[in-house]
């Protein structure tokens, strides 16, 4: 799948709030599960590539991440 995704997913970050950010991760992955696996498989599968998707988000996220951080994001949980 390359990069694209999670260009795409950086991208948004900055542009989203953060809990908005997180939705289109997963609705990120859920897209890449339907274009790569197609229409036709159990959810199942899908839900399993999805995660796989998010998964490679997180370790692009922890790669940027920076030890220590001095200021933190505080994120409001409004659910």
């Amino acid at each position: 799948m390359g990069r694209g995704i999670l260009d795409r997913w950086i991208l948004c970050k900055y542009i989203h709030s953060a809990t908005h950010s997180l939705g289109l991760a997963l609705y990120g992955g859920l897209a890449a599960a339907y274009d790569q696996l197609g229409m036709d498989v159990p959810w199942a599968e899908h839900e399993a590539f999805a995660l796989k998707e998010c998964e490679k988000m997180i370790a692009v996220l922890q790669a940027m991440a920076i030890p220590d951080e001095p200021n933190p994001i505080k994120v409001k949980w409004f659910c």
